[in-house]
């Protein structure tokens, strides 16, 4: 996707190539092999003195090499897959980057308009594809040079500097003291000659630069130095500014602070792809390989993307899904395929779990975890650095290291260099929608306590700005999480403690060996007199803290919200001596106390609690039974047993939630009856905690209600359900969980094979897998019925009269095909009707007047009660109509009919029937409507 340009370098522009390397100065992506920082050029001089004459020497190497990497990148090239999947295109890809032609052209030519250019689509646009593999390739073969940048955690003016001449050391003192236009005039002066050299400095992803700078005094020294850089007519630079549209308005701060620059004058839409641009960019990729498509799944899958805007991650999703399933030495890629992966809507589930249940089992959970922490607050997707992960992510680092590998060649997450640090995030928001699914509030809840926290230390160390109290009351509690804080982080935490004078100890004591030097460098360097006071009190109470006397009087003499955390910190510690303390604590006027105080109880497990707690649990006005019979589960007394029974009837599902997993903890088969109750409470985690109960106890009673509890619509309890099974051998549970493989939901049909695993089902994981290779459907015999009336109704009166007249009257009217179909499905129906009048009568009736829907859903509706009756014969049908592929199809033409009769078979129709594509497949279950 080019245009008419002038010739590449040559001579002595290609011998600094062949000096330099190939290097690509992008920021975000690290530095490579090549880069002039501290490098030795000919007169083994090393370019990394201060002083303005070797700075500029600098400058005009790094300038040359950088020119040279550019244009090294548009080279004739062959990707190693024709496809991106979720990543962004880059310069390289240009070869394979089709579909988005007119964009290209559009943007380019609205970009040399105007000095500054606003790039704004929303997400998934392709935006990022359209300057790197579109944009940027045009502009370098008019000896245009993009500076690309895409992240802003750090100073985005240093980042840009970085991007044209490297991050490794060696570069001169002044270079980091050099404004940015100041820069800019240096390295533009070192531009090959001709008329068109300019740089064309990238600013991608910029709604990050909104993110990561949370004060508009953060933001105005960039959008100072970019406005200067922009108002300098005899500068060669232009600017592009590309950002989600949700973030458009934001860029009013640039016209705020710089009137004359009219931020929105030049601008450019990326809009949804078209039909034409999205078969362009699913077919022109292959055309120089032996790969094509099938045109009717070209069709299918055009026709899927256009049920809502096309965007282009999701078709390059696709496309590479079916690139990299077809077998090996295939030259054709077909809708058996498509199937095979899920279609548009579960390819992007199907392929998340894929690659999960591909990582061993011990990485599982924490593969998971991994990509919920690459998640903001807000669902959308977050950069960390390797140190950042490693903070978040409580594991030994080979172990979270060898599942960050594995999730990067899966090209789930993406891995860059950036200033010698290693960063991870998602690549693409897609999967950011789908894994904050996984998020529970309690995880919501903490994200955003650990986001203020680094907004408030990230101003601490550029600004030294203390956090406030009203914030630190925000964090505290969740402090618990902050342990594996940094020293300079811990002085700016301390110091706002120390300030607003606000739970010392409770901070002292969870910076932990860090706490004595930090406090002794705030003593020795703080400006306020009073910090410097507090600190050294802070050190003298350091050795009451190791002794863990000092929670003893804090839950004593603090205040309310100090004793609470007192009671909850001594339960953690396991101060034992604090017991009667504790259970006076019980009777506390504070809710929040007597709460934390049980919740300390439960983990001292002293024996002399059973009795106090159990008088608090027979306490009907008492607020915290909920902390009570946590506690009680977790002393493990049996005395407890009865007044947890009593509590399972209490209004506050929490409380309920509580007691069940109590009475698990205590082991008591005699709360069988109850927890099988709790299977139909109206809390959801009731429900999941009581089936789990009942697998733990073990007990053959509870496989029924077990199974009765599959009719849960909640896929959460369904998952329970099928590990609790897997407590249990037996034909009955085995028959169940092998139907379970072809529940609707993944996480249902995953937990079914590991409880088959779990009792030694072999093949159980191959029937997983095959469940996913193959397109098996759960049907309604309603459906079914009304899928069969439908094909049969314009050939009935045909069928009932039967002779050659008849077939080929009625080939003339639906086809040969579809009345051979007809025919098949007539003589079994028929054959198999018997003594069946209702059945016989029906399709009497329906012959009569063919296009009566009345009649037609009469005929459906004897149809079902018999499939209903026989639902292997049911099954038999749907393969004589083509499979369930064929059968959708006719449903999806009759809507209304399918409606009517699966109102009209009330009592029928509750069953549903498996069926394959390929063959039928044994089994009914009964579902809940």
């Amino acid at each position: 996707m080019s245009f008419p340009s002038e010739n590449l370098p040559t001579g002595s522009e290609q011998s600094v190539s062949a000096t330099q390397g190939s290097t690509i100065h992008d920021v975000n992506q690290g530095t490579f092999s090549g880069s002039p920082q501290n490098v030795q050029i000919g007169d083994n001089k090393f370019y990394a003195s201060n002083n303005r004459e070797e700075l500029n020497s600098y400058i005009k190497h790094a300038v040359t090499a950088y020119s040279s990497s550019q244009f090294s990148r548009i080279l004739p090239s062959n990707p190693s897959s024709p496809y991106k999947l979720l990543d962004s295109f880059r310069v390289e890809d240009e070869s394979i980057f089709f579909g988005r032609e007119q964009a290209v052209k559009e943007l380019c030519k609205t970009v040399q308009k105007a000095r500054l250019t606003v790039l704004h689509a929303r997400s998934g646009a392709g935006k990022s594809s359209l300057l790197q593999a579109g944009l940027s390739p045009n502009f370098i073969r008019q000896r245009r040079l993009p500076l690309y940048i895409r992240t802003y955690e750090k100073d985005p003016s240093e980042l840009i500097k970085q991007a044209l001449v490297g991050t490794r050391s060696g570069w001169p003192d002044l270079l980091s003291d050099l404004s940015l236009h100041e820069f800019f005039t240096i390295a533009c002066s070192y531009l090959p000659r001709e008329h068109s050299s300019e740089f064309l400095l990238i600013l991608d992803q910029f709604e990050d630069f909104f993110l990561y700078k949370t004060e508009p005094a953060e933001r105005l020294p960039f959008i100072k130095a970019l406005g200067e850089c922009q108002s300098d007519q005899n500068l060669p630079l232009r600017i592009v500014i590309a950002l989600r549209k949700d973030y458009y308005s934001d860029l009013a701060e640039f016209d705020r602070v710089l009137p004359n620059i009219d931020i929105f004058r030049n601008y450019y839409q990326t809009l949804p792809m078209t039909r034409q641009e999205a078969q362009a960019a699913i077919v022109q990729p292959l055309v120089k390989s032996i790969v094509s498509y099938d045109p009717a799944l070209l069709e299918i899958l055009l026709n899927d993307l256009e049920r809502g805007e096309i965007e282009l991650p999701l078709l390059q999703i696709l496309c590479t899904r079916l690139y990299d399933t077809r077998q090996e030495g295939e030259a054709w890629i077909t809708l058996d395929q498509y199937q095979t992966i899920g279609g548009m809507e579960g390819v992007l589930k199907n392929y998340l779990l894929e690659v999960l249940n591909g990582l061993p089992e011990q990485y599982k959970k924490l593969a998971q975890k991994l990509l919920k922490a690459l998640l903001r607050s807000d669902g959308t997707k977050q950069a960390l650095s390797d140190k950042q992960v490693e903070l978040f992510i409580e594991v030994q680092k080979n172990e979270l290291e060898q599942v960050l590998g594995q999730l990067v060649r899966a090209r789930l997450l993406r891995r860059d260099e950036i200033e010698g640090e290693i960063r991870y995030e998602l690549v693409h928001d897609y999967l950011a929608t789908e894994i904050g699914k996984w998020v529970d509030p309690e995880e919501q809840e903490l994200k955003q306590a650990e986001e203020l926290l680094r907004r408030e230390l990230m101003s601490w160390k550029t600004h030294r700005t203390l956090i406030p109290r009203q914030r630190l009351e925000i964090l505290f509690p969740y402090r618990k999480h902050f342990k594996r804080l940094t020293k300079l982080e811990w002085e700016g935490l301390l110091t706002s403690v120390l300030k607003e004078e606000y739970a010392i100890g409770f901070w002292i004591l969870l910076a932990g060996e860090m706490a004595e030097n930090v406090l002794l460098k705030i003593a020795e360097e703080s400006t306020e007199k009073f910090i410097q006071v507090r600190a050294l009190n802070a050190m003298k109470v350091m050795k009451d803290l190791k002794d863990k006397n000092l929670l003893l009087i804090m839950l004593q003499e603090g205040n309310d919200l100090v004793r609470e955390d007192a009671a909850k910190a001594i339960g953690e510690l396991g101060k034992v001596e604090a017991v009667d303390l504790l259970i006076r604590a019980l009777q506390d006027e504070n809710e929040g106390i007597r709460s934390s105080a049980a919740e300390a109880l439960g983990k001292l497990g002293k024996v002399e609690a059973v009795e106090p707690l159990i008088k608090v649990l027979q306490n009907e006005d008492e607020l915290i039974h909920g902390s009570v019979a946590e506690a009680l589960g977790k002393l493990g007394k049996v005395e407890a047993v009865e007044p947890l029974i009593k509590v399972l009837r209490d209004e506050d599902k929490w409380v309920r939630i509580d007691a069940a997993e109590a009475l698990v903890r205590l082991g008591k088969v005699e709360v069988l009856e109850l927890l099988v109750r709790l299977l139909q409470d109206e809390a959801k985690r009731v429900r999941i905690n009581a089936a789990g109960a009942l697998g733990r106890i073990g007990r053959g009673e509870a496989v029924e209600p077990l199974i009765k509890a599959l009719q849960d619509e909640d896929e959460d309890v369904r998952s329970s359900v099928a590990g609790a099974l897997g407590k249990f051998s037996g034909q009955e549970s085995e028959d169940i969980l092998i139907a379970m493989l072809y529940d609707k939901d993944d996480f249902v049909r995953l937990s079914a094979a590991e409880s088959l695993d779990r009792i030694n089902i072999k093949g159980c994981r191959y029937c997983f897998k095959k469940k996913e290779e193959e397109k098996k459907v759960m049907m309604d015999v309603a459906q079914i019925a009304a899928s069969v009336v439908a094909l049969l109704a314009p050939f009935t009166p045909y069928l009932v009269e039967a002779g050659k007249a008849a077939g080929g009257a009625a080939a003339k009217t639906g086809g040969e095909v579809a009345w051979e179909k007809a025919k098949s499905l007539w003589e079994k129906i028929h054959a198999h009707a018997g003594e069946d009048k209702k059945l016989q009568g029906a399709a009497l009736m329906v012959s009569a007047d063919p296009e009566d829907e009345s009649m037609q859903a009469t005929f459906a509706k004897a149809l079902g009660a018999h499939l209903e009756a026989d639902p292997a014969f049911a099954e038999e049908l749907v393969r004589l109509m083509g499979g369930s592929q064929a059968v959708q199809e006719v449903i999806a033409e009759h809507q209304s009919l399918v409606e009517n009769v699966g109102q009209q078979l009330k009592g029928a129709g509750k069953q549903t029937v498996r069926a394959s594509d390929n063959s039928a497949i044994r089994g009914v279950r009964q579902s809940k409507e």
